[in-house]
């Protein structure tokens, strides 16, 4: 049917009413699988693979359908399809609830890692996500608990610049603690002297300072390399530059 007479939708009806009905040998599902791609019917592919993957336990059919989820920009359903099959896939799930702002469902998965491993990295985690999931970023409360998972997290022994960049430029954006958010993001650079965003906390650390000349030696170096597309990258240039 598919290669002869053209009838290459009643070919999939056939085969999706034989494995409805009947237990399926693997061929059917590989059939399927060809016709699906012949047709580019992503949903087609996704079902398949679900089915394959209930049968089976295969992590490679797994793999496919986040990645057919991710292909047709539905993390939502990713989301949905991981919360049935969370067991050993608690990382991607987490992930995916950053990715959909999923913050009060990341926040009960981080205080899950932290109970299993006792990482301090998940305290940073914590501290990104309160942060990211508040609607008033300027709530002084918030910011204080904010800035003790941060502590606790440096505490514990995490250098990762990621997290001191992140935590460093809160620090400075927020007007904080300047001086020590600061010597947080030097830190960071200490590992990767070349990374724009952290040269931008850097300079925006010095502009707070009112080192006007300090700010924008660094902030020029940022955008040379970064242009000013980003919002962020032109309202710290656009500061710097009328800084005295």
């Amino acid at each position: 049917m598919d290669e002869y007479t053209g009838e290459r939708k009643e070919a999939i009806a056939l085969l999706e009413t034989h494995r409805r009905m009947h237990i399926s040998s693997q061929s059917v599902y590989l059939k399927l699988l060809k016709l699906y791609m012949k047709e580019n019917d992503i949903d087609g592919l996704i079902s398949t693979y679900e089915a394959m993957y209930e049968l089976e336990g295969n992590e490679d059919y797994l793999r496919r359908i986040i990645d057919a989820y991710v292909y047709k920009r539905d993390l939502e359903g990713a989301t949905a399809f991981l919360e049935k099959h969370r067991e050993g896939h608690e990382d991607i799930l987490y992930d995916l609830y950053k990715a959909t702002r999923s913050f009060e469902k990341a926040i009960l998965l981080v205080d899950h890692f932290y109970s299993q491993d006792k990482d301090g990295k998940w305290l940073a985690e914590k501290g990104i996500l309160l942060f990211e999931k508040a609607e008033d970023k300027d709530d002084r409360k918030m910011l204080t608990e904010v800035i003790s998972y941060f502590e606790q997290a440096l505490a514990s022994g995490v250098e990762e610049s990621i997290y001191l960049n992140y935590y460093g430029y809160t620090l400075i954006d927020k007007e904080f603690d300047v001086n020590r958010g600061i010597s947080i993001v030097q830190e960071a650079l200490k590992q990767q002297p070349d990374n724009t965003f952290y040269l931008d906390s850097l300079a925006w650390g010095y502009y707070k300072q009112g080192k006007c000349k300090e700010a924008y030696e660094v902030m020029k170096k940022v955008v040379d390399r970064e242009g000013l597309e980003q919002e962020e990258i032109k309202a710290h240039w656009d500061a710097i530059r009328k800084c005295k």
